[in-house]
């Protein structure tokens, strides 16, 4: 009787453990996607030059994938240089722990 309890909470225990860190690794995922957005939106945007289409082809497609995207962009006095900055909001959720926090992403464009 002893073995099978101890049986049973082991396999409890364990089935816990694996649903917590599912939890943490889809959390991490989610993380991670972002990132990789936000990489690729300032590689765009810098590879076309600034463009202002590509610059709104990038909110469109950071609106479709649920990010909020905001880009600063500059120019250098009356010159043909540009620089800025692009900021992305997104949802940071780990639905178990009833977690749902808004995290910020920034990087400068050049």
């Amino acid at each position: 009787m002893e073995t099978i309890i101890k049986g049973f909470l082991s396999t409890f225990f364990s089935v816990i453990l694996v649903v917590i860190g599912m939890q943490f690794l889809i959390a991490s995922l989610q993380a991670y996607r972002a990132q990789s957005f936000m990489a690729e939106v300032t590689e765009r945007i810098s590879a076309s030059h600034f463009s202002r289409g590509v610059m709104e082809a990038c909110k469109k497609d950071a609106g479709k994938a649920g990010y909020d995207l905001m880009l600063d962009i500059q120019q250098r006095g009356n010159s043909n240089i540009f620089y800025g900055s692009a900021v992305m909001e997104y949802d940071y959720k780990m639905p178990l722990f009833g977690i749902s926090k808004r995290h910020q992403l920034q990087a400068d464009i050049r």
